[in-house]
């Protein structure tokens, strides 16, 4: 099992996140398709880890798109997609993201009681071999 890691996370750094098409190709995993069927098999690439809103007029809710590429050779599955505060909202596909497709992450930023910096840690749990990612947005609320 540690050689097949090793081996994935080797190509995976070797090859770097390439997509190949841009695709936006989704479908749903049926219920007879458990996620471990998957796993391993599908590898997830950001374009971006952060986006800085820069100054945010108090009571705006500013909001970014993180677009990402499955370059694996399974579906990928993302299992859940968390903030660690209730002032950043998140929708994320539910459906499966075939191979070479692309598709984005809507995070909106709904703003703190208190104005200032915010830096905000979005983490995304999926089945691919590249294991949890993690996202932020940051920015200035006047």
């Amino acid at each position: 099992m540690k050689k097949y890691i090793f081996l994935s996370l080797t190509a995976f750094l070797l090859f770097g996140c390439k997509p190949k098409t841009e695709n936006n190709q989704t479908s749903t995993i049926g219920k007879d398709t458990l996620l471990s069927d998957h796993v391993g098999n599908s590898a997830i690439c950001f374009d971006t880890l952060a986006h800085d809103f820069g100054k945010v007029i108090k009571d705006a809710k500013p909001e970014c798109y993180f677009k990402y590429h499955n370059t694996g050779t399974e579906p990928l599955v993302l299992i859940n997609v968390s903030a660690g505060c209730g002032c950043t909202v998140i929708d994320f596909p539910k459906t499966s993201l075939m191979p070479n497709a692309v598709d984005s992450i809507h995070v909106r930023f709904t703003g703190a009681k208190e104005g200032g910096d915010f830096i905000k840690t979005i983490t995304v749990q999926s089945n691919a071999s590249n294991g949890t990612q993690h996202l932020q947005i940051k920015g200035h609320q006047m």
